[in-house]
């Protein structure tokens, strides 16, 4: 049940970082995918792992998306952190998660 919670809180904290980052961008139609994802992944790690057990290795290029594509790109992002944290890290276990994009 606790997975399941976790699971929701991040997708609703996605939601909202989103929303937050569209109404602050005034009227742009792009959004910057290093910002974004580096804001959203800590978002959802923090939450999700103790920092002491994961590391987590960033390597995102400084591009732009459009508003519409970024809901699907955190989305997949979100989903693998998820399934990582799900599967990889359960029982305590130690290690590294690394994205590159």
């Amino acid at each position: 049940v606790q997975e399941s919670l976790q699971s929701v809180v991040a997708r609703i904290n996605t939601m909202k970082m989103v929303y937050e980052k569209l109404l602050t961008s005034q009227g742009h139609t792009e959004v910057r995918v290093k910002q974004y994802l580096e804001d959203l992944i800590l978002a959802v790690t923090n939450s999700m792992f103790n920092k002491n057990d994961i590391s987590l290795h960033l390597n995102i290029d400084d591009f732009t998306v459009s508003e519409s594509k970024i809901f699907s790109i955190g989305g997949m992002i979100l989903e693998l952190i998820t399934n990582t944290s799900k599967h990889a890290f359960k029982e305590g276990n130690k290690g590294s998660i690394w994205l590159s994009m």
